[in-house]
């Protein structure tokens, strides 16, 4: 489960003293399997290295359980809390963790400064593993005695905006509080995870392990790479990060090159995780049609209606229209159930936003639909419909005139327009 900084330094450690090097295995559900675990301990286990929060899959290690049984063998313990510091309150006296690390740019801070804690006795039985200035007490020729703690470890020039500016990042957290910063992510992972779930081409990895931080998915659809839903996201202005993560191990485990992940902050809202799964629905959108054309099909029209599951509220990003006529179909409006409101009746008028419509018709045009789609009633508000979205049939004639106006205005400037 390690990320690649908790293995490779190991196994050149292991190279150089020869010792050996033992892993505790995966399960199915993305957890570790803490039974093979006890299976590893023994008398010459010198060290247990474990990460807290996995980077790749947001699962959340019981690292207490590790830890205590690392400690009936007198072993030491490193704890990797790269992911868990900037999510989980993390007690090390608690915990009696031997060492810890994390980075500052996962906790909004800067890149290039790393964080290790020890317990006193054992850094002070630590020699220094890099000499310069600032570490040392006093040289001879003949030798150098080195500098206290935590001293003998900073050899050099520290990066002191670096360090200013993770004191101030830490101070930010600290006022919003480690309890609401960890409450309002555990929200969007929840809702996220409920969502993303609802797509039956998303498959999640370690769906109902504990987790922290993010989501790792993938669309379960041949042909479809992590990389392939990252640039689509990325066109739509969603940052995600795809690929093996530096987890390649994990990666061989489940059988797949990469995943994407969506990680979660403070500063991100359940707007934006809508924005996300509007996202998936495209990035997965063009391989239907593929399985339609090996039918031998290539009568097909794209229809776009909005998201948000449930039919209510239905949110239509006009951006979709371009990313679907790139697919090479006409791209069809349904303006009818983007105003619905599902399970108020026809006559009561709270159950649809008919005044929305030929503004909604003209944006959409506008836009490069091909076509739209809409429900009309001699006398809406009698329609046997689930919903008081029927447009009044009478002014229809009405309502058309300018869209077909502004579609041929639209397709005279379609090739013309900057792309890029």
């Amino acid at each position: 489960m390690e990320h690649h900084s908790n293995i490779v330094p190991w196994q050149m450690l292991a190279q150089r003293v020869g010792a050996v090097l033992k892993y505790i295995p995966l399960k199915e559900d993305g957890t570790l399997d803490l039974e093979v675990y006890d299976s590893l301990l023994s008398d010459r286990t010198r060290l247990v290295s474990v990460v807290h929060v996995s980077n790749a899959l947001g699962v959340v290690n019981p690292v207490e359980t590790i830890i205590q049984k690392a400690k009936k063998y007198d072993a030491l313990v490193f704890l990797d809390a790269a992911q868990s510091a900037p999510h989980l309150k993390v007690d090390v006296q608690a915990l009696d963790v031997d060492f810890l690390a994390f980075s500052a740019h996962k906790l909004y801070g800067p890149t290039g400064v790393g964080i290790l804690y020890g317990k006193e006795a054992r850094l002070e039985a630590l020699p220094p593993y890099m000499g310069g200035g600032e570490m040392i007490h006093e040289v001879k020729m003949e030798g150098s005695t080195y500098a206290g703690l935590p001293f003998k470890f900073e050899a050099g020039t520290p990066h002191i905006e670096g360090n200013i500016v993770l004191k101030t990042a830490l101070d930010f957290m600290e006022e919003i509080g480690r309890e609401a910063l960890a409450a309002h992510e555990q929200e969007l992972l929840s809702y996220g995870i409920q969502k993303l779930s609802e797509i039956e081409a998303v498959k999640i990895y370690a769906k109902d392990a504990p987790r922290s931080g993010g989501i790792s998915f993938n669309i379960n659809v041949a042909g479809v790479h992590s990389s392939d839903v990252g640039m689509i996201l990325d066109k739509m202005g969603i940052a995600v990060r795809t690929g093996h993560h530096c987890t390649q191990p994990i990666m061989q485990f489940f059988g797949i090159p990469g995943t994407v992940r969506a990680s979660f902050a403070c500063y991100n809202t359940t707007q934006e995780v809508d924005a996300l799964l509007e996202g998936v629905k495209k990035a997965n959108m063009d391989k239907p049609v593929k399985k339609i054309e090996a039918m031998g099909n290539k009568n097909i029209l794209l229809t776009e209606r909005g998201y948000v599951f449930g039919y209510n509220d239905l949110i239509v990003d006009p951006r979709s229209f371009y990313d679907m006529r790139q697919i090479g179909y006409p791209v069809i409006f349904d303006i009818t159930h983007s105003i619905r409101k599902y399970g108020i009746p026809s006559s009561d008028p709270n159950g649809g936003l008919r005044q929305y419509l030929p503004t909604l018709g003209r944006a959409g045009v506008a836009a490069g639909i091909d076509g739209l789609f809409i429900e009309a009633h001699p006398d809406p508000s009698c329609a046997l419909c689930d919903a008081a979205s029927q447009y009044d049939l009478y002014q229809l004639e009405e309502f058309l005139k300018p869209l077909i106006e502004i579609h041929e205005l639209e397709k005279k400037y379609r090739e013309t327009a900057v792309a890029g």
